[in-house]
């Protein structure tokens, strides 16, 4: 009996890695399809991108905006775990990556880049990059599947600790840039 609940988990697992793995793709299409580049302009493939520069915002697989997308994996999962207490573990992690993907392509459109540019920090955004929207994706994932061992409490002190890092180091952050979008101020 042991062995036939073992194998219902994995076939599971699996179907939900294949799920996420599908929306991850389909939104790589969808970016691709609006004419994103496949990775930066610059000719370079980075890991992590941690000097602000203009031409490598966004372009590489992560950077400082990388653990804001972490920090709103942690928000999400424990905002479904509130509003969808019947959902499984695996059903939050897909609402995740779907909501992820939702977000990059609307990021990623002229409207927004534009808005951000308008009235964003002095980082010159100019959308992501393929291989940086996946890695968005990534570590959205990555802070969700963190989340399921933090307690809120935790969670909210992981999701401060980020944000005011994040602002020290870029003088960007999820609120602020939150802020500046809605009420189109750049001062926000």
């Amino acid at each position: 009996m042991h062995m036939i609940s073992s194998t219902v988990h994995s076939c599971a697992y699996t179907k939900t890695a294949v799920v996420v793995l599908v929306i991850i793709l389909f939104k790589i299409l969808i970016l691709h399809l609006m004419g994103r580049p496949l990775t930066c302009a610059c000719g370079d493939v980075r890991l992590w991108q941690g000097a602000l520069d203009p031409t490598h915002n966004s372009q590489h697989f992560s950077d400082h905006y990388s653990w804001l997308h972490a920090v709103f994996g942690v928000g999400l999962f424990h905002l479904l775990v509130w509003m969808r207490p019947d959902w499984s573990m695996r059903d939050v992690i897909v609402a995740v990556a779907a909501s992820s993907a939702i977000w990059e392509v609307m990021e990623n459109t002229t409207l927004i880049i534009d808005r951000f540019a308008m009235f964003g920090s002095d980082l010159d955004y100019r959308g992501d990059s393929i291989l940086n929207s996946a890695g968005d994706t990534l570590f959205m994932l990555a802070g969700a599947i963190a989340a399921m061992k933090l307690s809120r409490t935790s969670a909210a002190l992981f999701a401060i600790s980020v944000e005011a890092s994040v602002f020290l180091l870029i003088g960007d952050g999820i609120l602020l840039g939150t802020l500046r979008l809605v009420t189109g101020s750049p001062m926000a």
